[in-house]
């Protein structure tokens, strides 16, 4: 089941989903912090994507500037993993996003990562609306 977040700043809640280690309340501390400190990272460093035209060039845009990111983190050793593919993910095109999404002005990412502890992926779901800043 997800886990709703609220960010700080009032915006719309972000979702990690996880296995075992989210259902039982995060059990991994620093798997907690991690993700913390990404959904808040991630939500803050795509605000901008409310200006644009909700089409591929920003879905690629989008791609382009989280996984320069989560390339840098991962080079700093923060998920396991050997190579980037199997340490992180971003995913952010017409199928996280539908036309409905669309015509709401809303651009739907999702960035998934392998914590360090436990072995499976966590995935964190933001949400960004034109006009809600």
């Amino acid at each position: 089941m997800p886990i709703k977040l609220n960010p700080t700043d009032g915006g719309p809640p972000a979702t990690l989903d996880g296995a075992d280690a989210l259902a039982s309340e995060w059990k991994y501390i620093p798997v907690r912090r991690t993700a913390l400190f990404l959904e808040e990272s991630l939500f803050r460093g795509t605000k901008w994507v409310v200006f644009e035209p909700n089409d591929e060039p920003l879905w690629a845009k989008i791609r382009l500037n989280l996984n320069a990111f989560m390339m840098s983190l991962f080079r700093q050793g923060a998920f396991q993993g050997s190579t980037p593919d199997k340490a992180f993910f971003v995913k952010c095109d017409g199928e996280t996003t539908t036309q409905n999404d669309r015509n709401l002005g809303i651009v739907n990412i999702e960035v998934g990562f392998a914590p360090l502890k436990p072995a499976e992926f966590v995935i964190i779901k933001i949400q960004q609306i034109a006009g809600d800043l």
